[in-house]
């Protein structure tokens, strides 16, 4: 993957991997090292996966041209707090990653097993919507989701 990005990031330059081979290899090592659980997506579970992840990217482009569009620009951004269930590691990572992909949401911070998300509507139910990519993904990777953390409780 690593060797992907490096050729989409330099146009497959020839000259580039004199300094991109080394950065790969460096790259794979730390990430390797960093993520010491197996957490590896299931191949079994990509295709369910892919067809949610198309379903609520269109599903959030209507919405976001919708109130582009509307006269009123229906808008009302804030930040919303997730408690997020999923591991530590690569299923998390993912997650955020995966949340910033969808139209009208961004990952904005992670402190204490809470998710910060910025959003273009706090009324609409985010939570719900969270719960069920976050699901997608624990399914993605093969684990099960333990209840959301209760952040008052943990601090006590």
């Amino acid at each position: 993957m690593y060797t992907l990005f490096w050729w989409l990031l330099t146009g497959g330059v020839a000259y580039s991997w004199w300094f991109g081979v080394p950065i790969i290899l460096i790259a794979t090592a730390l990430s390797l090292k960093l993520d010491a659980q197996d957490h590896s997506p299931k191949l079994t579970a990509i295709p369910a996966f892919f067809l949610h992840f198309i379903y609520k990217s269109v599903g959030a482009g209507v919405d976001v041209a919708y109130r582009t569009l509307h006269p009123k620009l229906p808008l009302k951004p804030g930040l919303v707090e997730y408690p997020l269930t999923l591991p530590e590691g690569r299923p998390r990572v993912f997650l955020t990653l995966l949340i910033s992909l969808l139209p009208g949401t961004l990952s904005a911070d992670i402190k204490d097993h809470v998710l910060t998300l910025h959003v273009l509507d706090t009324d609409e139910d985010i939570a719900a919507a969270t719960r069920e990519t976050e699901q997608q993904v624990a399914r993605l990777f093969g684990l099960e989701l333990n209840p959301p953390r209760n952040s008052k409780e943990d601090r006590a």
